[in-house]
Order: structure tokens, then sequence, then C-alpha cells
């Protein structure tokens, strides 16, 4: 009770810091993943703005003390320094929503411009969209936070309509612009220090998150482990293996030298790396439209997808329609689909493609460059 009642306390205040301090129209800070790390499209435009926009300023604020770089604009939030940035900046750049930003979390003048990156295109329900109704409680602090912010960034009008519905924000607040994070999955960054190895042909293998259930990995009942490792060694295939955040301890015994565990912990930011993967296999997890800019194959194991319809729901009733690329509904199935994949036959490019231009309109390189302008013109008009 006492520690509510002093964290209430200090955002008021630092609340009315915010409102008195004068804003810095050059100033930009980005935060993002909850203060966890540097993600997404924040980073992408915190790269982006300090290294081509020399009339501008980013700074990334984060809450692990030991992950801050000054030399590299990156303060701990809660430092002096970090606190005096937050309150001089005039925009704010956020990839989950104002936790990104730890303890700010909705002490937002309206004397800032508060963005919206979003952290994937959605496919599933979400928010007023999701099955079963989110608690009214719920409710209201989705329809207060959409009072204190001011855009909303997209990248294509399916996904402003879909925002629209999950979230009731007003349309004139959702900016149809791009990804940011599509530079990083063209152009990764050279110091994020992960190889595969370029003898292998590499697949990236990535789940999304089940609210109140478990996510599970090869979900087939003629599964053999053993033989898995025994074709991927035959083949010369490895398979990385991206659980959600918390539910990386699930599947360490999968790990071995052709079967590779590639945690959150350690790969923060998965738009560094997808360019490293030969191909996506997937089931409801938005990555694969981020994957879709590099033109590669892409498979789908939605072993629960009746399931999944009914909580948390899917925001396209055609899940094949959405999801370029064969759906595997077996063992045998996925052996001889990574077979093929390997030998170079490619069945779903033109799929790819169409569905490419349905959720990024065909658009790919200057992302970040396109986004930055985009808010500066919404700012001036």
């Amino acid at each position: 009770m006492a520690r509510n009642k002093l964290k209430k306390l200090l955002i008021s205040v630092f609340y009315i810091i915010d409102v008195i301090i004068p804003k810095n129209k050059k100033l930009f800070v980005a935060g993002s993943s909850h203060g966890r790390s540097l993600f997404g499209n924040p980073k992408a435009l915190f790269h982006y703005i300090n290294t081509f926009e020399k009339d501008y300023q980013c700074f990334f604020l984060i809450k692990d003390r030991k992950k801050a770089d000054v030399n590299s604009n990156i303060y701990y939030n809660l430092s002096f320094k970090g606190l005096w940035i937050f309150f001089r900046s005039k925009y704010l750049l956020m990839s989950h929503g104002s936790g990104d930003f730890y303890l700010y979390n909705g002490i937002f003048s309206r004397r800032k411009t508060v963005i919206q990156c979003w952290h994937g295109v959605p496919l599933k329900c979400m928010g007023f969209r999701e099955i079963p109704d989110i608690p009214e409680k719920s409710q209201k602090e989705i329809l207060l936070n959409n009072k204190r912010m001011d855009l909303f960034l997209t990248s294509s009008f399916q996904e402003k309509e879909s925002i629209h519905q999950c979230f009731h924000i007003e349309e004139s607040k959702i900016l149809v612009t791009g990804r940011a994070c599509i530079d990083t999955v063209l152009s990764p960054l050279k110091e994020s220090g992960f190889h595969t190895d370029s003898g292998m042909f590499n697949i990236l293998y990535a789940l999304t998150y089940r609210p109140g259930s478990e996510s599970v990995f090869f979900p087939f009942s003629d599964f053999d482990l053993e033989e898995l490792i025994e074709f991927l060694e035959n083949n010369n295939i490895c398979i990385y293996l991206r659980a959600h955040v918390n539910e990386v301890n699930q599947i360490m015994s999968l790990n071995s030298d052709h079967i590779r565990v590639f945690p959150f912990s350690d790969y923060p930011d998965i738009y560094d790396y997808l360019s490293s993967f030969q191909c996506l296999i997937t089931d409801y997890s938005s990555l694969y439209i981020d994957f879709l800019v590099l033109d590669r194959p892409l498979l789908f194991i939605p072993y629960d997808l009746e399931q999944y319809k009914q909580n948390p729901g899917l925001l396209y009733e055609d899940y094949d329609s959405v999801t370029p690329g064969d759906k595997i509904p077996d063992f045998s199935s996925l052996k001889k689909q990574l077979l093929d994949i390997r030998s170079g036959i490619d069945r779903n490019r033109d799929k790819r493609n169409k569905v490419n231009n349905f959720f990024n309109r065909g658009i790919a390189e200057n992302s970040s460059s396109r986004v930055f302008s985009d808010i500066i013109k919404n700012e001036q008009n």
C-alpha cells in the first residue's frame, strides 16, 4: 500500500516537472520492450536519426543500468541525465507502451508528441477484438492511453483498420508510413555478434505466445527427436528455436548441434538476425510479415488453429490467404518440405509477393527515412 502511494506521488511529481520544463523540438527519446532492451522500430529510428539527421538528436532510455552506454546515447532511465533528457524531449518513440520508459508510466505531458511505433503487424486479435472480451478495467486503460497518444505508426491501410478496430484509436492518429525495423532486416547492424554456420542451411523456427497455454515445437504425433537430428545432420540443416521470453526453459532439452535455442535473453532484437536465415517456420507470429521483405520460403505449423481462433482470435477469417507457405500437418511432411526448400524448390513465391503487397505495400528500402520524414511533416501540419 505504501509503495503504491509513493509511486503515485512520484508520478504526479514527474508529471508536473514534465509540464514545466521547456521542450527541445529537435530532441527524440526512444524506449522499447518495457525498458528491457533496444528493440524494433524505436531502435531503428534511434540509429537513423543519430546517423543521418544532423539537426536532430535521439537518446535511448533503458532500465538496466549495465546496458547503458553514454557514448552511444543510451542512458539508464533513472539517472539524472536520463531524467533530464526525458523531460526536455519533444518526441517519444515507443514499441509497446508507456512502460517502455519504466517509471514514467502514463505521465506524458501535452507538450510532448507521443509516437507508438508498435512491435509487429497484428495477425491475432487484441484489445477490443480479443476473444473472449477483455475486462472492463483493461478497456478503460486502453482508452486512457489513447488520449495521450499522438501517432500510431502502421505499414498499410489494412493494418490501420486492424489497429483502429483493436484499440479504438481515432483514425486521424493512425499514420500509414511503414516500419523502420525493415531497414534492420535488410541491413542488420554488424555489432550484433551473431553468425550462423555458413556451411549449413539455417532455419528460424519462431512461435507466438499463447495466453494460458504453452507453445509446442514439433507438435507431431509421429515426431522422433533422434530421427530429426539425424535428418538434419545428413542434409546439413540447422534449426534455431525462438520461444517466447517466458517459455525458453521448456525447449532447452532440444538443444543440439543442429537444433539450437535462440533465446530473447541473448538476442533481444530479432530484426538484427532475420537475414541470417534462409527459411522461417512459424504459426501465428507476425514475424513472417517482416520476413516477407527478404523473399525467402516460409512454412507454417498452425497445430492448434481452431483453438487459437477461439482464444485470442484471428483478425483474418481465412488464415491460408494471409500465410503464403505450405502448412505442415506431420513430421513426415516437415522433412519433405525441408528437403524441397533445401534443394531450391519454391512453390509460394507469387503468393509471398501478393501478401507482401497486402501487408507491406511492397515497400522495403529506406523505411526509417520515410517514417522520420512523415513524423516531422505530420508535426508541421
